[in-house]
C-alpha cells in the first residue's frame, strides 16, 4: 500500500512538471516563431522544440528526458556566449531560468543515494563559481556624456528634453513671469488624428512632431504651415501601435537635414 502511494505521488508530480514544461515549450514556439518571422534568432523556437520533446518523454517517465533538456542546455550555453560574450552578467540573465526549470530533470536522471549527492554537489558548487565570478566582474564606469549640444542661446529643441542631459532648461528670456498671463494663441493646426503626447522638436523655423498612427508631421514654428507629412502605413497589428515621439539627426549638408521617427520605418527623405 505504503509503495503504490508513493507510485501514485511521484506520477502526480511527472504529470504537473510535465505541464509546466509543456507550457514553456508552446510559449517558447510561439513566440519564437513569431520573432523568427521578423527576422529575429531562432533560437527560442528551436528551444522550445527541445523542452516540449523532452515534456513529452518526462510525462512517458522516459529515461531519455534528461539528456534531451540536457541538449537543450548545452545548446543554450552555446548561445548564450555567442550573442553575449564571456560576459557574466549576461549569462546568468540567459542560463538560470533554464537551469532553474531543469532541476527536476537532474533529480530523476541521479537516481538516488551517493549519486544525486555527488550530482548535487557539483550542481551547487558551479552555480556558486558563476555567482563569484559575476559579483568579482568589474563594472564598466558609465560613458562620460556632453551635458548640452544645443546652441546656449538658441531656442532650438532638438531633443525630448532639450540637450541630451535632458535639463529641460530653454534659455530664452522673452517670456518670463512679467508677462507670461498676457500669452495667446499664436495658431493653431489640426493633424486629423491624435497627436502623440511626447515632446515635439523644434529645429530652426521648423516644429516637427508624431501622430499616434506613426504619421510624422512637419510645420512653420511662425504659421503653423503644414510643410510636410509623412505617412508609413504601417499594419494595424503591428507589435508597436503607437508613436512615442521623434528624433532629428541633421547630416553633414545642411539642407538635407530631416528628423528620424522612433519606430520601424525610415524617416521621410523630404527637406526641412
Amino acid at each position: 500500500m505504503r509503495n503504490r502511494t508513493g507510485t501514485g505521488k511521484r506520477g502526480i508530480g511527472r504529470a504537473l512538471y510535465a505541464a509546466l514544461l509543456l507550457i514553456v515549450a508552446i510559449t517558447l514556439m510561439v513566440m519564437g516563431g513569431y520573432l523568427m518571422s521578423l527576422g529575429g534568432s531562432a533560437y527560442f523556437l528551436l528551444a522550445g522544440l527541445a523542452v516540449l520533446a523532452a515534456a513529452i518523454l518526462a510525462l512517458r517517465g522516459d529515461h531519455r528526458a534528461p539528456p534531451v533538456y540536457a541538449l537543450m542546455l548545452l545548446g543554450t550555453l552555446g548561445w548564450s556566449l555567442w550573442e553575449a560574450g564571456a560576459d557574466p552578467w549576461a549569462l546568468v540573465s540567459r542560463l538560470a531560468a533554464p537551469i532553474v526549470l531543469g532541476l527536476p530533470m537532474l533529480w530523476m536522471w541521479l537516481g538516488k543515494g551517493r549519486r544525486r549527492t555527488i550530482g548535487f554537489g557539483s550542481l551547487a558548487f558551479a552555480v556558486a563559481l558563476l555567482l563569484g565570478i559575476s559579483l568579482a566582474s568589474p563594472v564598466a564606469p558609465p560613458e562620460a556624456f556632453i551635458a548640452s549640444t544645443a546652441p546656449e542661446g538658441s531656442g532650438d529643441w532638438p531633443y525630448v528634453g532639450r540637450d541630451i542631459g535632458g535639463t529641460r532648461y530653454a534659455p530664452l528670456t522673452q517670456i518670463n513671469t512679467a508677462n507670461v498671463n498676457r500669452l495667446r494663441a499664436a495658431w493653431t493646426y489640426s493633424a486629423g488624428s491624435q497627436i502623440s503626447e511626447a515632446t515635439p522638436l523644434k529645429i530652426g523655423d521648423s516644429l516637427y512632431f508624431c501622430t499616434f498612427d506613426n504619421q510624422v508631421i512637419a510645420l512653420d514654428a511662425e504659421t503653423g504651415a503644414q510643410r510636410w507629412r509623412f505617412d508609413p502605413k504601417l499594419a494595424a497589428n503591428r507589435p508597436a501601435k503607437f508613436c512615442r515621439g521623434v528624433a532629428y539627426h541633421q547630416t553633414a549638408m545642411r539642407h538635407r537635414a530631416r528628423p528620424a521617427r522612433r519606430g520601424f520605418s525610415p524617416a521621410p527623405a523630404t527637406r526641412a
